[in-house]
């Protein structure tokens, strides 16, 4: 079984604070009216020349919620019936390089401190290595069965009313990577300050989910470098009914 091996971390990258602060400030709705161009205009430059702004908007374009649908937060609370928030953001080239870039500007660190977050986040959450010379990327020289697969900064939030714990016994069993085509990944490897093996959810959580790279029969699910969309997460035996996050492709404007 992949969940015997799912591997679990007891960790809280100070980049993962800069998401959550990122998701509070931006908004994830705030992706909904990003265009590509937009986007394309950031990544040509080089990470060291983005700004908080740049970075925010990357965030913001990448995060998805499962209320991003409604008007506002608070009407979201009101009106959905639903008894977990969750939002999500997958670690991209883009992301990766957003999340580094802000934190280097907020702790006003020097070039070369944030060259070495890039390599440092680069070889912890893909299989790549960042060149900083070139702001570029090329594929580590990595066995077949150590490739990392992608994996999501998500923070839930619970919603019910009345109050109570959301308990689910070897919860991240059931949740899961989904493509287009139906093919979907496992949970393999948690991390995180209040991650165990159990999920249990009284006011937020936030955990790093990676999921495997292949299917149970061993096909490729996502790769997590290129440009991710027309896929979700699937987050099953929080709610009623599953609660389902989807990225779909940015528009040019």
């Amino acid at each position: 079984m992949i969940s015997r091996l799912m591997r679990f971390k007891i960790i809280l990258p100070a980049f993962f604070l800069l998401f959550i602060i990122s998701l509070l400030s931006t908004g994830c709705t705030g992706a909904k009216k990003v265009s590509a161009n937009s986007i394309n205009k950031i990544a040509v430059k080089f990470a060291n020349d983005w700004t908080v702004e740049d970075c925010n908007l990357i965030i913001a374009m990448s995060s998805v919620s499962n209320k991003d649908h409604y008007i506002s937060g608070s009407i979201a609370y009101e009106l959905s019936g639903t008894d977990v928030f969750i939002s999500a953001m997958p670690m991209t080239d883009l992301t990766i390089k957003a999340i580094a870039k802000k934190q280097a500007l907020l702790k006003r660190l020097t070039d070369t401190d944030l060259n070495q977050l890039l390599k440092d986040y680069f070889h912890d959450y893909t299989n790549y290595e960042y060149i900083p010379e070139k702001d570029s990327l090329i594929k580590r020289d990595i066995p077949q069965d150590s490739l990392k697969g992608l994996t999501f900064q998500v923070v839930f939030q619970n919603n019910t009313d009345p109050y109570r714990p959301i308990i689910l016994e070897r919860g991240y069993d059931y949740f899961f990577l989904e493509n287009t085509a139906g093919d979907y990944a496992r949970v393999v490897e948690i991390s995180g300050r209040y991650a165990e093996t159990d999920f249990y959810l009284t006011d937020y959580l936030g955990v790093n989910i990676t999921f495997s790279r292949t299917s149970d029969n061993g096909k490729p699910v996502i790769d997590s470098m290129l440009m991710l969309t027309d896929f979700k997460l699937v987050f099953n035996g929080l709610d009623d009914d599953p609660v389902e996050l989807e990225w779909k492709k940015l528009k040019n404007k």
